[in-house]
């Protein structure tokens, strides 16, 4: 019975999402093509990063 608990919890565990750090700030314009990003928010996004704000 307690290998079936511990069976349970490790496939509860890999069905969890994994969480990676993201940094906007340092996206590739590919990257936020492959994120769904369109062509205007990209280029909004390295304008603003020009601007060293």
């Amino acid at each position: 019975m307690k290998s079936f608990r511990y069976l349970k919890q490790l496939m509860l565990a890999e069905s969890q999402p994994k969480i990676y750090p993201f940094n906007p700030n340092f996206i590739t314009d590919y990257k936020g093509y492959t994120l769904g990003m369109r062509m205007v928010e990209i280029d909004k996004l390295l304008r603003f990063r020009e601007k060293d704000q």
